[in-house]
């Protein structure tokens, strides 16, 4: 499973995201010990205002470990910045069930005053560490 690790601080790095994730996924007399596959950081700048945002993503396994990392460190604070840790979902536009159907306007039934996502984001990946 991929955990997002939201509004990290801007010096964050991996060892920082390890530290706080090893102790959550250790495993215990009747939990399964977690593994961290990999961690990236993503530094999101939009393109408007030239805010940055940082974040990460954790590749954990098995599952049960994610859920325990995500329920213990959501709301966690990372020198000082408070952060928000949840499940990254991969979307697909085959997914999306308005492409099934073809004769519907989408601009009236569009009823979202504000879109939620962010169309104008550059994504930069910072150097990722080596992982078994």
């Amino acid at each position: 499973m991929i955990v997002l690790f939201r509004n990290i601080p801007d010096d964050s790095y991996h060892n920082d995201i390890t530290a706080i994730v090893q102790p959550v996924i250790k495993g215990g007399f009747f939990r399964k010990q977690g593994n961290i596959n990999s961690i990236e950081i993503l530094a999101l700048k939009e393109i408007n205002t030239g805010s940055l945002e940082f974040q990460a993503l954790a590749h954990i396994e098995p599952e049960d470990a994610a859920n325990r990392v995500i329920k213990k460190l959501h709301g966690h604070y990372i020198r000082g910045s408070r952060v928000t840790v949840r499940q990254y979902y991969l979307r697909n536009w085959k997914n999306d069930k308005r492409s099934e159907e073809k004769d519907v306007d989408w601009q009236l039934q569009e009823k979202r005053t504000n879109p939620s996502r962010r169309r104008n984001l550059k994504v930069y990946k910072i150097a990722l560490p080596e992982y078994k």
